[in-house]
């Protein structure tokens, strides 16, 4: 039996639930795990979240944020008599999740909640106060988005373990379980480099198993606030985690360990939900284990990819998420110049085990890779294999020699642009033994000086820049018999591998998304449904008998044509195709106008727009429509959007197609 998935608002109990079991107010109460997330439009929102570990159930919480530099920062909303007129005062979401901290079930408390009307690529300051520490906690300085595309940095982590995992063997360990250094201090160790890049990254993506075990609250403390205790009450420096957390959102997918002793199979913690609240858009009654959102022009999608279970065990389940990856993905490539997919289990494998004798879960490279092809992804990272490793461009293509258990699809190393490159990360020194370094579609992979590493991403106009950097190295000076040096590290922030990644075209024949809508629905009985439109959706109900409104179909779709010019010289022109098809039972509605919208920066200097009326094709049949665009003599070099619309009777539909403008 396919187990229930809940929602996040089933996992997180309500106050009065829990009110017997939460403590009463402490002397010792104290907010700790603050930190960012993005969950609606980076340039006008940001949603701030922090764990209350001494709460009872009449607490609340406000936040406070403010443009930077002004005098006091945002603390100056609740210190200051009158308080500043740019103060933005956002009371708090209140919540309580349960962990299994030592088998004793306690609950926590956590406030979330999301600035709105921001203003884009602004600093600003933040600050969080509840009743039970009115004095407040100033956690650090965010920065809003550009509202359109900009370039940017971003970094990613994979296999961070916090608490070293239970099967792995720790970087500079000298044997197996000799956990010389804590993944702890290699967390801290990739937040100091991150946080003192020249270029601070955006926001940090990780691709899961953040620890061990994600049903114990304090390996999120030590994930979020770098806590930990040596033997001898030394404690590690943990500022590099705190700045970062309070300056640049931590977003993370779901690993297999985010669902490891939780109480129901196939669910994850409760406090991963809490922790992380995420982007509410995923698959419908999963929206909180994948989701996406956009980011000064690029798109990424955080794929749930380890459950807990294997997908083949639930396919219905893992059939429902890829079609949401396929809508995810169809949506964002006409608006995005680069997309990205985050995913926790790799579709290649790295790890010997994992390969031979049988393939683990071969339904990950059958399943994803079509997808990444099809709409031109440019990289995915994951962990799981607890290696750092790079991939050539790959394309799917049949496995001439496949048997059973084995992926249908193997890869084929294209020319730079014309496939994915998928990455794997290991980002605190996990690293686990059988290392397949030398798989045909391996262009580089981790040695003991290369390791571990963090993934640095620098999003520009056309291409990517990225590395692995090297963060931390053991300090061989350091004294055995002294806890606070054990194991102490000495970071580097050394690039191990630069590489650059161009964009990847989406494959010509990707059906535009945007459906026409269908007739008007039936007329509903006294509030029920309306019936369904032409071939649409259901009305809404009517209200006593009224016409249900618009049901939506995809009557017409407009695609970008293979034929179409993919790169053009200035002065020239180029040749624009198109496929219009009509899959309806319905006449064609007539006459459609085409138009191909030409940036500015194509039409400099003699460039021009074009628009031309189109006979609709009949029933069941498509038509092939070519446009002439002419490219201005200066026209900007580079790849440019055209935005190209079809209007049909009252109907639009939009589609995007890239053009090159070589010297």
């Amino acid at each position: 039996m396919v187990p229930q998935f809940p929602r996040r608002g089933r996992l997180l109990l309500a106050a009065t639930t829990v009110a017997a079991a939460l403590s009463p107010a402490a002397a010792n109460a104290a907010i700790v795990d603050a930190h960012l997330a993005l969950t609606g439009d980076a340039a006008t929102t940001m949603t701030v979240t922090f764990n209350e570990n001494a709460a009872d159930v009449t607490t609340n919480a406000t936040a406070y944020a403010r443009p930077a530099g002004g005098s006091g920062g945002a603390a100056a909303c609740v210190t200051a008599t009158p308080a500043p007129a740019d103060c933005i005062v956002l009371p708090l979401g209140r919540h309580d999740a349960e962990g299994i901290d030592n088998n004793a079930g306690p609950f926590y408390t956590f406030f979330t909640g999301t600035f709105t009307g921001l203003t884009p690529n602004t600093s600003y300051d933040w600050f969080v106060a509840d009743t039970q520490t009115p004095a407040g906690y100033v956690p650090g300085t965010f920065r809003t988005a550009h509202s359109g595309d900009a370039e940017y940095t971003a970094a990613t982590y994979g296999e961070v373990h916090v608490d070293d995992g239970d099967d792995v063997v720790n970087f500079g360990a000298r044997a197996a379980r000799d956990y010389s250094i804590q993944g702890v201090v290699g967390a801290t160790a990739a937040d100091g480099v991150v946080y003192n890049q020249p270029t601070r990254p955006a926001f940090v993506v990780s691709s899961g198993d953040n620890m061990n075990d994600g049903t114990m609250e304090s390996m999120y403390d030590r994930l979020l606030q770098g806590t930990y205790t040596y033997s001898g009450n030394a404690v590690p420096d943990n500022s590099n985690a705190l700045k970062l957390m309070g300056s640049v959102p931590f977003m993370s997918a779901l690993g297999d360990h985010e669902y490891k002793n939780t109480a129901q199979a196939g669910t994850a913690s409760p406090l991963y939900y809490a922790h992380f609240p995420n982007p509410d858009n995923g698959p419908t009654g999963q929206e909180d284990r994948s989701y996406s959102y956009d980011y000064e022009g690029v798109h990424w999608t955080v794929l749930e990819a380890s459950p807990g279970v294997h997908p083949a065990a639930f396919p219905a389940y893992w059939q429902h998420e890829l079609q949401w990856l396929d809508q995810d993905l169809a949506a964002a490539v006409r608006r995005t110049r680069f997309q990205v997919v985050v995913m926790h289990q790799p579709p290649f494998h790295s790890k010997t085990s994992r390969v031979y004798p049988e393939y683990a879960d071969p339904e990950f490279r059958d399943d994803i890779m079509p997808l990444m092809d099809k709409y031109g992804v440019e990289f995915v990272v994951s962990g799981h294999d607890a290696h750092n490793v790079r991939s050539y461009p790959l394309n799917a293509v049949p496995t001439p020699d496949w048997n059973a258990d084995k992926p249908k699809l193997s890869p084929k190393v294209v020319a730079p642009g014309k496939g994915t490159v998928y990455l794997e990360q290991s980002t605190t020194g996990k690293n686990y033994d059988g290392l397949l370094d030398a798989e045909p579609w391996v262009a580089w992979s981790q040695s003991q000086s290369t390791m571990p590493a963090v993934l640095l991403f620098n999003f520009g106009k056309d291409s990517i820049s990225a590395k692995f950097v090297r963060t931390d190295v053991l300090d061989e000076s350091a004294d055995p018999r002294v806890p606070a040096q054990v194991g102490r590290l000495l970071p580097t922030g050394q690039p191990v591998d630069d590489f650059t990644i161009p964009q990847v075209p989406a494959q010509a024949d990707v059906v535009d998304p945007t459906p026409v809508k269908g007739d008007k629905g039936d007329p509903g009985t006294n509030g029920t449904n309306g019936a369904k439109g032409d071939t649409g959706a259901t009305g809404p109900a009517g209200r006593n008998g009224t016409d249900g409104s618009n049901g939506r179909n995809g009557i017409f779709t407009l695609t970008v044509s293979r034929a179409s010019a993919a790169s053009v010289r200035r002065g020239h022109v180029a040749a624009l195709a198109f496929v219009l098809r009509n899959g309806t039972v319905a006449s064609p509605k007539g006459t459609a106008t085409l138009t191909a919208v030409a940036p500015k920066a194509l039409r400099l200097a003699g460039g021009t727009t074009h628009a031309k009326d189109v006979a609709a094709p009949r029933p069941g049949a498509s038509r092939t429509v070519k446009l002439s665009l002419k490219v201005g003599r200066t026209a900007t070099r580079g790849t440019h959007k055209i935005k190209v619309k079809l209007r049909l009777g009252g109907d639009v539909i939009t589609t995007y197609v890239r053009l090159k403008v070589k010297r």
